[in-house]
């Protein structure tokens, strides 16, 4: 080896180090279970500002405009929650976040109270299976994946922001594959940052979201103060604006868990006083077809239909729903129209390829749905991840049940 071959070696060496740390850098970021401050826990008059730090401090909120709340934790934690009750309706809140006295990253807060039952409009945001991710790597240099593949869900993000949403709402899978706590800061909170520090957050269980723990990393940061006790967490209700919404798991296959939740849900629907009943869950309580219903297992199944015909029975209006990599909105049945909306950032799936059904509209788009209620109607728009709305022109429109 000459002399003058060395500075060549030197190169080689230096830019396979350079490389090898851009692999790594690509491959832990945001793998930390960290989340700047977040909107969630929303209810008539409530809502709570919750948080993940790597080690415990305490958190304080203080208002920036007259009329806003004021909130502190009573101790160092790493789950932050600061819990406001007793909310004027439809008011702008702004506050910022101090951590152990310091301003926090990404805390200074704006959004708008619940509006009350009689809001002229009230418009929210549903998107479900948003966990899919392109490969890491990849992302640093730009690569965009191909349609049918993952996508990222911040370019689903930009779109939701600019409807301005007073609630989202997934329909769960928020992070692949299994709802690990290292996926959280990369499929959930980063990209979804921009909204939930605007407008809280709610979230059904997915199946994949289950498969950590029992879903303890999900119900962490999708925990609602609402559940009744024999629910672990995953199913509950509250009310906002006109809504009331009923949260359900229905990936569950336990018929006694089943029992619980039905008897539940019945009780809780006949309760409500809100105009508009709406069912938030992750597989959907109506098969279109029955080879749809064949690739689910009988158990699944009976527990679809038991909480279906409940729905029926007690006037839901609308029920939500992921799990299928589509969009699709059922023709009404027995009252009801449900709406699937998986195509939040996971891989797409065909609708076409899993049995010829009955419905309304369906398509394989990566898309999310902006809900409009305006009095006895609640428009639906379908957008995809270009911007365009590619429901019925000005929006399918659903009445509500009397």
């Amino acid at each position: 080896m000459t002399a003058t071959a060395w500075p060549w070696r030197r190169a080689a060496i230096a830019g396979a180090c350079l490389l090898g740390s851009l692999l790594l850098y690509g491959y832990a970021r945001d793998r930390a279970f960290v989340a700047r401050p977040y909107l969630a826990e929303p209810a008539a008059g409530h809502v709570v500002v919750r948080g993940i730090t790597k080690n415990p401090t305490r958190w304080t909120a203080v208002p920036l405009t007259p009329g806003s709340p004021h909130g502190e934790e009573a101790a160092p934690t790493r789950l932050h929650q600061i819990e406001f009750s007793r909310l004027p309706a439809d008011r702008i809140v702004e506050i910022q976040i101090l951590e152990d006295g310091n301003p926090v990253q990404g805390g200074k807060l704006r959004f708008k109270t619940e509006p009350g039952p009689a809001a002229a409009t009230f418009d929210f945001i549903v998107v479900g299976d948003s966990g899919g991710h392109p490969d890491r790597v990849l992302e640093m240099f730009g690569a965009t994946p191909a349609q049918g593949a993952k996508k990222r869900p911040d370019r689903l993000v930009k779109w939701m922001s600019e409807a301005r949403p007073q609630l989202l709402l997934h329909a769960g899978d928020v992070t692949y594959p299994k709802g690990s706590r290292d996926d959280y800061a990369r499929a959930f909170f980063r990209p979804f940052e921009p909204l939930i520090a605007t407008a809280p957050v709610v979230a059904a269980p997915g199946n994949h979201d289950l498969k950590t723990e029992d879903g303890a990393p999900f119900l962490d940061v999708f925990r609602h103060s609402n559940a009744p006790p024999l629910s672990e967490g995953k199913y509950y209700s509250f009310d906002y604006g006109p809504m009331h919404v009923s949260v359900l798991d229905s990936n569950e296959e336990d018929f006694e868990l089943l029992d619980n939740q039905s008897r539940w849900l019945r009780a809780d629907l006949r309760a409500a006083k809100r105009p508009w009943k709406i069912v938030l869950c992750h597989v959907p309580l109506l098969f279109n077809c029955n080879d749809q219903r064949a690739r689910h297992s009988p158990r699944q199944v009976a527990i679809c239909d038991a909480l279906r015909v409940i729905c029926e029975v007690e006037g839901v209006s609308v029920v939500f729903a992921g799990h299928r990599h589509w969009y699709e909105r059922s023709l009404p049945t027995n009252g009801i129209t449900q709406i699937i909306t998986g195509g939040g950032g996971d891989e797409l799936d065909d609708y076409r390829k899993f049995g010829v059904g009955t419905y309304a509209r369906a398509e394989s788009y990566f898309h999310f749905v902006h809900g409009r209620v305006n009095g006895d109607v609640l428009t639906i728009d379908a957008i995809r991840d270009t911007g365009e709305n590619f429901e019925d022109p000005g929006g399918a429109r659903i009445l509500r049940r009397r």
